[in-house]
């Protein structure tokens, strides 16, 4: 369950920019969006097959931002993420890239680098075990980019060849009449709110150049949180699952009945401790809980030995007005 939160993110809902001094005023243009089309909602057509999500669940499709390396402090790489399913052994994924200066709409070619420029686009797309990928041509169209509401529209059209397991450049997909409506931000999104902590003596932070990498999720009547930490902890995550949807003080400990904590470091899987191993302790204590505008705000402690033997202490623990997405 945890490493869902690290590969694919759930997307089902807007999430509401709040005292966001980065934001811009929306804008939108529907051209190549089918009428009626609802909010993140996407389709296209593969080598002649139309697919449509319809109302989408959520697993099918996600967009997610992070900072532009190397750009002005706006700069984002917009990552947009599309599932898709057929049947038992027609399935896969359309993956779209954009490094945009500006976010905002527009329109880019789809290339394998920025060759110089400030906007590029890469697109990917990955069928019954094989990837397409290499020899890109076709054009991306961003119809809208709300930083308001964190929602992204937009239509695509792409041939890429076959780039593993073997690359054959006459072994073709050819994706046309693409698109995706109001696809939620679900992570690195405006005014989503912070996490903050403090990892034995060391800082921890989800914010990174204005982009909170900070992600929290309506799952089985709870909330499950994750925040990606920055700055001298750049290699550490927190996950909090099962948070009760109210105010209250929640003891973390090995029981399955009460919230859990997990501190990972990714360059050091050994050092991962949680609150279900031996001999840890933790508390959460909620002391916001908005459940019209979907926000929570609360404080939170942990101690654990990891594998290694080491005693992991997260102090200081901060939830600031994170936003969390329902089912």
């Amino acid at each position: 369950m945890l490493r869902q939160f690290r590969l694919l993110l759930p997307l089902t809902a807007m999430l509401i920019a709040v005292g966001c001094s980065q934001a811009v005023a929306p804008t939108s243009n529907n051209l190549g969006i089918p009428p009626g089309a609802v909010k993140g909602e996407y389709g296209f057509n593969i080598n002649g097959k139309v697919y449509d999500s319809g109302i989408p669940t959520s697993f099918e499709g996600s967009a997610q931002l992070s900072p532009y390396s190397g750009q002005s402090a706006g700069a984002v790489d917009l990552f947009v993420s599309l599932y898709y399913y057929f049947n038992n052994v027609n399935n896969g994924e359309v993956n779209l890239n954009f490094s945009l200066s500006t976010p905002k709409a527009q329109s880019m070619t789809i290339s394998n680098s920025n060759v110089g420029h400030g906007a590029y686009t890469n697109a990917s797309f990955y069928s019954m075990g094989i990837n397409y990928g290499s020899l890109i041509v076709g054009t991306v169209n961003i119809t809208k980019f709300d930083t308001i509401n964190n929602l992204v529209s937009g239509t695509f059209e792409f041939t890429a060849s076959e780039s593993s397991p073997s690359s054959v450049s006459t072994n073709t997909a050819t994706i046309t009449s693409g698109y995706f409506n109001d696809m939620p931000i679900s992570t690195g999104s405006y005014g989503q709110g912070s996490v903050t902590a403090t990892i034995n003596d060391t800082a921890f932070m989800t914010n990174n150049n204005g982009f909170e990498q900070t992600y929290a999720g309506l799952e089985g009547g709870s909330l499950d949180l994750w925040a990606n930490g920055h700055g001298l902890s750049q290699n550490n995550e927190i996950t909090i699952q099962g948070i009760p949807v109210g105010l209250g003080t929640y003891v973390m400990n090995d029981s399955n009945i009460t919230p859990n904590i997990y501190c990972w470091n990714w360059a050091n899987e050994k050092e991962n401790v949680g609150s279900r191993n031996p001999a840890s302790t933790g508390q959460l204590t909620i002391t916001m809980c908005d459940t019209v505008h979907r926000r929570i705000s609360g404080i939170f402690q942990f101690t654990g030995i990891d594998s290694l033997g080491n005693m992991v202490t997260i102090s200081n623990g901060v939830i600031n007005n994170v936003q969390w997405i329902p089912n």
